[in-house]
């Protein structure tokens, strides 16, 4: 069962935000499926800065270990590199 934590997500034209309480076990999981030129921490704000073309995989990642996932409206598909007929 997932603990009862939580996450928030936010977006810009090219990279997600995403705020979450602090989990050892995320952090490594991020780390590890999400290249280091794809992502860093921003220690001001708090927050894991992701490029979008790694949405996908850090939205997998993060359901995986938050139960409450807030998430603003992502930009449109064709700047997620993703295809817009993926179920995410």
């Amino acid at each position: 069962m997932i603990p009862d934590k939580r996450a928030d997500i936010r977006y810009t034209a090219t990279k997600m935000y995403v705020k979450v309480d602090y989990d050892a076990g995320f952090t490594e999981a991020l780390t590890n499926r999400v290249p280091h030129l794809s992502r860093r921490w921003h220690k001001n704000s708090g927050e894991w800065v992701i490029d979008l073309s790694q949405r996908t995989v850090a939205l997998e990642i993060i359901r995986s270990f938050f139960k409450t996932v807030e998430e603003d409206t992502p930009p449109p598909a064709e700047r997620l590199g993703t295809n817009t007929n993926q179920v995410l």
